[in-house]
């Protein structure tokens, strides 16, 4: 691990949670701002929900996707989804909405914080991330309401995981040079690999949320 990155982790375990927000809020954009980005076509939000565990570390939510759907099947992701005209051109409210059909997370157990700037996944989706605060006390994967339509499983992981080191190899994509990270999480006896967009976007809130930079707009 370099220099970098130790202080990094040292940071995050004496500030806690809410200073890792208070960082991504100052990088993103504001909740109802208007993301201005040159991506066009299908809109989709995902819920990046974050909350301190009991052990003082700031944790993750993602899932596991349902090996009967036909977009990414057993691929791990975030809660959320594409947008639809109930969400009136809203990215929170889409965010929000599929977290709830999703994993049974209400809305009064959710604050949105910021919005990160949005990324084209490989289907042509316009992807923006929701940052939120996981306000249940205490929050356990165990308890969601989960779509067995939907997902297969939820869990958590350290937010730290995503600069530590990980396994990542180049690929061009449109005659440009990218990033391609993959992590690996162990939760209660099962192994999942985060990769793709899923695995970007943790990479970008970590980087921020402890004090370094994150790499935007990557195209995966």
């Amino acid at each position: 691990m370099s220099l970098n990155f130790a202080i990094i982790l040292d940071r995050d375990m004496s500030d806690g949670t809410s200073a890792c927000l208070d960082r991504l809020r100052q990088a993103g954009l504001g909740v109802e701002q208007a993301i201005d980005d040159a991506h066009s076509g299908k809109r989709a939000s995902v819920l990046v929900g974050l909350f301190q565990g009991e052990d003082n570390e700031t944790h993750v939510l993602l899932t596991k996707r349902s090996e009967n759907l036909r977009s990414h099947p057993g691929q791990v992701c975030f809660p959320g989804g594409k947008m639809e005209d109930a969400d009136h051109g809203s990215d929170v409210a889409c965010a929000m909405r599929e977290t709830k059909e999703e994993v049974g997370l209400k809305g009064d157990h959710i604050e949105p914080v910021c919005k990160l700037s949005s990324s084209m996944s490989v289907n042509g989706l316009t992807v923006t991330p929701v940052v939120a605060r996981i306000t249940k006390v205490p929050f356990d994967v165990n308890e969601l309401d989960l779509c067995p339509q939907e997902v297969e499983s939820a869990f958590i992981a350290p937010l730290s995981l995503f600069i530590k080191e990980h396994h990542a190899d180049e690929v061009v994509w449109h005659g440009d040079l990218f990033v391609m990270r993959t992590y690996y999480q162990s939760y209660r006896g099962k192994e999942f690999e985060i990769s793709g967009l899923t695995a970007h976007i943790c990479h970008e809130v970590a980087q921020i949320a402890f004090g370094g930079t994150g790499k935007r707009r990557l195209i995966l």
